[in-house]
């Protein structure tokens, strides 16, 4: 068995289910069904067709095969782990007041926040629906279902930390573990439980599906990190690091420039001007300023994290030809965050 690595590997997507979901949800009224569409079904359709990574659903697919599963990945599983996330990036829009996802207008924007944020909720609840009509066991679901309510907790958590705590708040010498704890419950939990996912879906032991845990939640930082550091590193991704300085946020940017932000240190400048320049010209500057010193040591993080990451794999015996195609799914993700 060998898995494409290719956004759409399941026979139908996210978006095409949820016609199935209306017509099984009980509401056959043929008056509301159009409503419904109006209000819930099409701007959901038209939001999940925008272009994305879809690394999240390739990742059930190769946990799946390197746990050992044979038979064909139930096309369920895969969309699962793509509608907590799709969701969670409607509510994180809303949030943060973000004008733009995916290359179009965030859909708070489109809709207005109410109806927005009934559809990202709506999307939390779509794996119910889709773990019912996968071809799984009742043993396999519940250990799922265990694993997903776990997530879900550490990633609202993530989240609280995300939106609440503010460079101001924090030592520099705390920057660092802040920023890896907010990565490792927000972004790292939902990786870990797409890692996870696949390896329930194959059946295997608990001891397996642990260590695939771990090792989806050290990608998942990794993705932060690139997800962060693009935003500095790359001038395509200016506008995310420019919105990062504008919030300050505590972002891997400034973890990663921690070690020089001590007193007397090179970089405390930096740290300064962030809290205390206003304007755009200005914080564009400031982007650039912070570009070279991270160049090489922003790098390096990244590359140690995932690096870390694949050990975990390597340690517990976990090879062949699904391996290499982690290896290759990620090194693909630091060429498209860092390089355009």
């Amino acid at each position: 068995m060998s898995t494409a690595l290719s956004p759409g590997h399941s026979s139908r997507t996210l978006a095409d289910r949820l016609q199935d979901i209306l017509e099984h949800s009980g509401v056959a009224d043929p008056v509301v069904q159009p409503l419904l569409q109006r209000a819930l079904y099409g701007p959901l359709r038209t939001f999940l067709t925008r272009p994305g990574k879809g690394f999240r659903g390739q990742l059930v697919e190769l946990t799946y095969e390197l746990a050992g599963g044979e038979s064909p990945l139930p096309d369920e599983l895969p969309l699962l782990i793509e509608c907590l996330h799709a969701g969670s990036l409607i509510i994180d829009d809303i949030q943060d007041g973000s004008e733009q996802r995916r290359g179009a207008p965030s859909l708070h924007r489109q809709l207005g926040v109410p109806l927005a944020l009934n559809a990202g909720n709506f999307l939390y609840f779509v794996p119910q629906y889709l773990l019912t009509q996968a071809r799984l066991s009742a043993t396999v679901q519940q250990r799922i279902q265990a694993r997903l309510g776990q997530c879900m907790l550490c990633c609202h958590q993530g989240q609280a930390l995300d939106l609440s705590v503010r460079l101001p708040q924090v030592a520099p010498a705390d920057i660092p573990r802040v920023a890896e704890q907010v990565s490792a419950l927000k972004t790292g939990a939902l990786m870990g439980f797409a890692a996870a996912l696949g390896a329930l879906a194959a059946g295997a032991a608990e001891a397996t599906v642990d260590r695939l845990q771990r090792f989806g939640e050290q990608a998942g930082v990794a993705l932060q990190m690139l997800d962060d550091l693009s935003g500095v590193l790359n001038p395509k991704h200016a506008a995310r690091g420019l919105e990062d300085l504008q919030e300050l946020r505590v972002t891997w940017a400034w973890a990663c420039l921690a070690h020089e932000l001590g007193e007397g240190g090179r970089q405390r400048p930096l740290l300064e001007d962030a809290l205390a320049v206003e304007g755009e010209s200005a914080l564009l500057g400031l982007l650039d300023r912070m570009r070279f010193p991270l160049a090489g040591h922003g790098h390096e993080r990244i590359r140690g994290q995932l690096d870390g990451a694949r050990m975990v794999l390597a340690e517990g015996g976990i090879g062949g030809a699904a391996l290499r195609q982690v290896e290759q799914a990620l090194a693909a993700l630091e060429r498209r965050f860092l390089e355009g």
